[in-house]
Protein backbone atom coordinates (compact mmCIF):
# COMPACT_ATOMS: atom_id res chain seq x y z
CA UNK A 1 0.00 0.00 0.00
CA UNK A 2 2.52 2.65 1.44
CA UNK A 3 5.15 1.43 -1.30
CA UNK A 4 2.98 1.51 -4.16
CA UNK A 5 1.53 4.89 -3.31
CA UNK A 6 4.77 6.63 -2.67
CA UNK A 7 6.35 5.21 -6.29
CA UNK A 8 3.41 6.83 -7.86
CA UNK A 9 5.10 10.18 -7.11
CA UNK A 10 7.49 8.93 -9.58
CA UNK A 11 5.17 7.93 -12.23
CA UNK A 12 4.55 9.93 -15.09
CA UNK A 13 0.91 11.23 -15.98
CA UNK A 14 -1.31 8.66 -18.05
CA UNK A 15 1.73 6.20 -17.63
CA UNK A 16 0.52 2.12 -16.50
CA UNK A 17 1.12 0.15 -13.37
CA UNK A 18 1.65 -3.77 -13.57
CA UNK A 19 1.63 -5.20 -10.22
CA UNK A 20 3.19 -8.69 -9.56
CA UNK A 21 3.05 -8.55 -5.62
CA UNK A 22 1.09 -10.61 -3.66
CA UNK A 23 1.17 -8.40 -0.80
CA UNK A 24 0.40 -4.57 0.09
CA UNK A 25 -1.45 -4.14 -3.25
CA UNK A 26 -3.87 -1.11 -4.28
CA UNK A 27 -7.14 -2.30 -5.38
CA UNK A 28 -8.34 -0.77 -8.78
CA UNK A 29 -10.91 1.41 -6.89
CA UNK A 30 -7.86 2.74 -4.69
CA UNK A 31 -5.66 3.26 -7.99
CA UNK A 32 -8.38 5.09 -9.47
CA UNK A 33 -8.86 7.57 -6.19
CA UNK A 34 -4.88 7.91 -5.96
CA UNK A 35 -3.93 8.46 -9.42
CA UNK A 36 -6.86 8.44 -11.89
CA UNK A 37 -4.54 9.21 -14.80
CA UNK A 38 -2.66 5.72 -14.37
CA UNK A 39 -4.08 2.36 -15.83
CA UNK A 40 -3.49 0.00 -13.09
CA UNK A 41 -2.94 -4.07 -13.48
CA UNK A 42 -2.32 -6.39 -10.97
CA UNK A 43 -1.30 -10.41 -11.94
CA UNK A 44 -0.93 -12.08 -8.65
CA UNK A 45 1.60 -14.58 -8.92
CA UNK A 46 1.37 -17.85 -6.80
CA UNK A 47 4.85 -20.10 -7.88
CA UNK A 48 4.26 -21.81 -5.01
CA UNK A 49 1.12 -23.31 -6.19
CA UNK A 50 2.45 -23.33 -9.67
CA UNK A 51 5.08 -25.63 -8.77
CA UNK A 52 2.78 -28.13 -6.46
CA UNK A 53 0.37 -28.55 -9.58
CA UNK A 54 2.22 -29.36 -12.80
CA UNK A 55 6.44 -29.20 -11.94
CA UNK A 56 7.05 -30.54 -15.08
CA UNK A 57 5.54 -27.76 -17.16
CA UNK A 58 7.56 -25.39 -15.16
CA UNK A 59 10.94 -26.92 -15.72
CA UNK A 60 10.39 -27.40 -19.62
CA UNK A 61 8.81 -23.58 -19.43
CA UNK A 62 12.40 -22.34 -17.66
CA UNK A 63 14.25 -24.48 -19.67
CA UNK A 64 12.52 -22.47 -23.31
CA UNK A 65 13.75 -19.38 -21.60
CA UNK A 66 17.02 -20.32 -20.56
CA UNK A 67 17.40 -21.33 -24.13
CA UNK A 68 15.88 -18.13 -25.86
CA UNK A 69 18.03 -16.06 -23.55
CA UNK A 70 21.24 -17.81 -24.03
CA UNK A 71 20.79 -17.67 -28.30
CA UNK A 72 19.94 -13.75 -27.98
CA UNK A 73 16.45 -14.08 -28.86
CA UNK A 74 15.67 -12.47 -25.57
CA UNK A 75 18.14 -9.60 -24.84
CA UNK A 76 18.39 -7.89 -21.05
CA UNK A 77 16.81 -4.59 -20.78
CA UNK A 78 19.32 -1.50 -21.12
CA UNK A 79 20.77 -0.27 -17.49
CA UNK A 80 21.17 3.11 -16.46
CA UNK A 81 23.55 3.23 -13.53
CA UNK A 82 24.26 6.02 -11.38
CA UNK A 83 26.24 6.59 -8.52
CA UNK A 84 25.00 6.45 -5.21
CA UNK A 85 26.77 9.39 -3.65
CA UNK A 86 27.13 11.72 -6.51
CA UNK A 87 23.99 11.69 -8.63
CA UNK A 88 21.49 9.79 -6.78
CA UNK A 89 18.64 12.67 -7.42
CA UNK A 90 19.58 12.60 -11.39
CA UNK A 91 18.25 8.96 -11.38
CA UNK A 92 15.63 9.69 -9.72
CA UNK A 93 14.64 12.38 -12.17
CA UNK A 94 15.39 10.25 -15.14
CA UNK A 95 12.88 7.69 -13.30
CA UNK A 96 9.82 10.54 -12.49
CA UNK A 97 10.31 11.57 -16.50
CA UNK A 98 8.85 8.36 -17.47
CA UNK A 99 11.21 8.31 -20.71
CA UNK A 100 13.79 5.65 -19.19
CA UNK A 101 13.50 2.08 -20.99
CA UNK A 102 14.77 -0.35 -18.99
CA UNK A 103 16.35 -0.37 -15.19
CA UNK A 104 17.80 2.74 -13.67
CA UNK A 105 19.55 1.01 -11.03
CA UNK A 106 21.69 3.25 -7.93
CA UNK A 107 24.68 1.85 -7.17
CA UNK A 108 26.08 1.81 -3.63
CA UNK A 109 30.09 3.00 -3.50
CA UNK A 110 31.85 0.11 -3.29
CA UNK A 111 29.62 -2.33 -3.21
CA UNK A 112 28.93 -3.57 -6.71
CA UNK A 113 27.90 -6.69 -5.93
CA UNK A 114 24.58 -5.22 -3.84
CA UNK A 115 23.05 -2.91 -6.38
CA UNK A 116 19.61 -0.94 -5.17
CA UNK A 117 17.01 -1.34 -8.42
CA UNK A 118 14.82 1.71 -8.96
CA UNK A 119 12.58 1.14 -11.89
CA UNK A 120 12.39 -2.16 -13.61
Amino acid sequence: GNLVRESLDLLAPGRRVLELGKQNILTAAEMTQERPDVSYFTYLVHPERVLAQDSAKVCKMLRLLIDDVESGVIRPLPAEIYEFQSVVVDAFQRFRSGSATGKVVIRLQGNESRIMKVKT
